[in-house]
């Protein structure tokens, strides 16, 4: 069994609730951490073991707890610097974000048009991520299990997705929705590379994106349903 968590959660006055690991659905969370489990090996020089840590939140509604949310952080990874060679990746570490004049610019759009619009939050978007080049030794990211989770020193996990903690995560998330998004036949709009278009039944849909968050307009309703439903059905937090 894991460990107690020491944090209390004040439900009222009255009443206080100690949550435990459990509760946090910890064990679910490392499973489905994207990760493989493989024993110690010799490793490279330049192969290290990440540890890691749950970081845990208590989400509330009017004051009132609600729920219990868990996350898996890697932690002690660093960026390279910039060698003789110019090879690094510090330019892998940054996600390009909408720009304020943009996220201005779709809604006096939306407004002038009489279009609907849809917010869209992504759960867990940089878990959904695909590793960089720029991840560790040759995309071999290995981590070390969290402390309160019961394991054999004997083994390591290899990460398959980006986890949160890790420089490169967010960039990593901006380039997979990118490509998924070309996918579905959104093009960039002009210079900005988290805005994007796309025509659907002759009518266009314009989209922009704060890392997880999307704004999405369209002048008609059951097109831009569709449209949302096809392509973040699977994937949204909530709207």
């Amino acid at each position: 069994m894991a460990k107690p968590c020491v944090s209390p959660c004040t439900q009222n006055r009255s009443k206080v609730k100690v949550l435990r690991c459990k509760d946090f659905g910890v064990e679910a969370s490392f499973r489905k951490s994207y990760a493989v489990r493989l024993i110690r090996t010799s490793f490279t020089p330049q192969d290290i073991v990440f540890s890691t840590c749950f970081h845990y939140e208590i989400k509330r509604k009017a004051g009132e707890f609600d729920n219990c949310k868990v996350r898996l952080v890697v932690q002690g990874q660093r960026m390279k610097c910039k060698v003789a060679d110019g090879v690094s990746d510090y330019d892998d570490a940054f996600s390009l974000v909408l720009a304020a004049s943009s996220f201005r610019t779709i809604l006096s759009l939306a407004t002038r048009l009489d279009m609907f619009t849809e917010q869209i939050d992504i759960s867990q978007a940089f878990l959904q991520g695909e590793l960089l080049p720029g991840d560790a030794h040759n995309r071999n990211v290995y981590i070390s299990s969290p402390p309160g989770y019961e394991e054999d020193s004997r083994y390591i996990y290899r990460l398959l997705k980006p986890l949160y903690g890790m420089p490169l995560a967010a960039r990593a998330w901006h380039t997979t929705k990118s490509a998924f998004l070309e996918t579905e036949g959104c093009k960039t709009v002009g210079s900005e590379k988290s805005m994007w278009r796309v025509v659907m039944d002759s009518h266009r849909i314009l989209l922009g994106a704060h890392i997880n968050d999307f704004v999405i307009a369209c002048a008609h309703r059951p097109v831009l349903d569709t449209f949302t439903e096809a392509s973040f059905g699977g994937i949204r937090g909530h709207i």
